[in-house]
């Protein structure tokens, strides 16, 4: 049984030039997002009950992800619901503010 999860790969750099007080900090975020498979299967045991319940989790943090992206987007929002989510608390430096995104997509259809 092979857990299904995110995965986020942080590296922080801070540098200071020589004689100046001032410290810049970038940070560089690798992310792997789990699959939001569907479970329509039979829960025969408890392993299925936990796949389906890990899907669930997927989804709702995927679903937190999207909706701040979406109030980002929206350039209007007063609040951006960084706290819904681990992930989106984690990446919240990297979403908002002065930040530089890029996103590669392998997306698979998944057919029965």
């Amino acid at each position: 049984h092979a857990s299904r999860s995110h995965v986020v790969f942080q590296l922080i750099l801070e540098s200071q030039e020589k004689g100046q007080t001032q410290v810049s900090i970038s940070s560089f975020n690798i992310v792997d997002l789990a699959g939001s498979e569907l479970g329509f299967h039979h829960l025969d045991n408890d392993l299925d009950k936990r796949t389906l319940r890990e899907g669930a989790n997927i989804r709702k943090s995927l679903l937190a992800l999207s909706r701040v992206v979406e109030f980002l987007a929206a350039n209007s929002a007063t609040h951006i619901p960084y706290r819904d989510s681990q992930l989106t608390r984690i990446l919240q430096s990297a979403l908002g503010g002065n930040s530089a995104t890029a996103m590669i997509a392998t997306i698979n259809p998944w057919t029965s």
